[in-house]
Formats: C-alpha cells, structure tokens, sequence
C-alpha cells in the first residue's frame, strides 16, 4: 500500500494512468465532478470492476459540474458530450453505491496484478 499526496508528480491520475489491464478500482470520495472523472475515460476499458461510493449530496447539480478550480474546463463547452461519455460509464461499467452520509475524506485502492 501507498500513500498519495495528490500533489506535484504523486497524483492519483498518474497512478490510475500507469495501472495494467484488468486492474480492480475502489474509491470512496467526497465529491464527484465530471471533468475529474473524465481524465480516466481513456483508462475505463482495462479495468476489470469499478466500484464506487459517493455521498447524497454529490447528486446536487453544483457539485456535478466541478469547483472553482475546474472552470477553464467549462469553458471549453463540452459539458453535453462529456456529461453522456461519464453517464454511459457510470451505468455499464461502475458498480454505484450512494452514501446518505457525508464522507470524511476520499480514498482509492486499485489492485494491479501487473504491479507488484
């Protein structure tokens, strides 16, 4: 197990990034923004399950369309095409559980059996 900073070259992105085919995906998080999501589109199809575990409030439409650090992604006008890609995801490929309570912080276990 490690321990990701998410910060300068320790981010999850780039651990999700460098992942094998096959690979297992648990996250916990406290938000979900579909330009985050969006940075593992290309990475979805080798990944054998996703599970995931987002709180109630993450379903308020504000929280959806990310924060004040990913505005120069709405501005690129692709929410319509993006929104589709993340919900065709969410639907056939993520095994989806809703929290009715806040989580306290988020957290990501990926299995690699590529990776020692």
């Amino acid at each position: 197990m490690k321990l990701i900073k998410n910060i300068g070259d320790s981010r999850v992105a780039d651990i999700i990034h460098k992942s094998g085919i096959n690979a297992n995906v648990e996250v916990a998080a406290t938000e979900f923004s579909i330009y985050g999501f969006s940075e593992f589109l290309d990475r979805v199809d080798r990944f054998q399950n996703i599970k995931m575990i987002l709180p109630i409030a993450t379903s308020e439409l504000h929280c959806i369309w990310g924060n004040e650090t990913e505005r120069s992604f709405r501005n690129k006008l692709n929410v319509q095409q993006l929104s589709r890609k993340v919900l065709n995801i969410l639907k056939n490929k993520v095994d989806l559980r809703i929290s009715k309570y806040l989580l306290p912080q988020s957290i990501i276990a990926i299995e690699d059996s590529q990776r020692p």
